[in-house]
């Protein structure tokens, strides 16, 4: 869920509060939106950017993605570890989930 998509059932009379968005709000009325702060916006971003590349037809994650999009992006060669890291932490949750969906 973002807050594009509960701004847009708002609009529609499908929930009954009017949110801005976790952007302008301290905290997701629904616990659906979770607010990052504001060292991960940028890398958030970034990730957008990689999540379409980032899995092959078989669900395994494609790393050279990562280091494409750094590459066009201009990552600094001393950020890219950390943003690697980031990166890695979200391919374990995506897997975590993945597979607790399997259950």
């Amino acid at each position: 869920m973002t807050c594009g998509i509960c701004r847009r059932s708002q609009e529609d009379g499908f929930r009954k509060f009017q949110c801005e968005g976790i952007d302008v709000a301290e905290t997701c009325q629904t616990g659906e939106v979770p607010k990052l702060i504001e060292e991960n916006q940028g890398f958030w971003e970034l990730f957008l950017k990689i999540l379409p590349g980032l899995f092959d037809g078989y669900g395994a994650p494609r790393f050279e993605s990562i280091v494409a999009v750094f590459d066009v992006f201009g990552v600094k060669p001393g950020q890219r570890p950390v943003l690697m890291d980031k990166c890695l932490a979200l391919i374990h949750v995506i897997k975590e989930i993945r597979d607790a969906g399997k259950q």
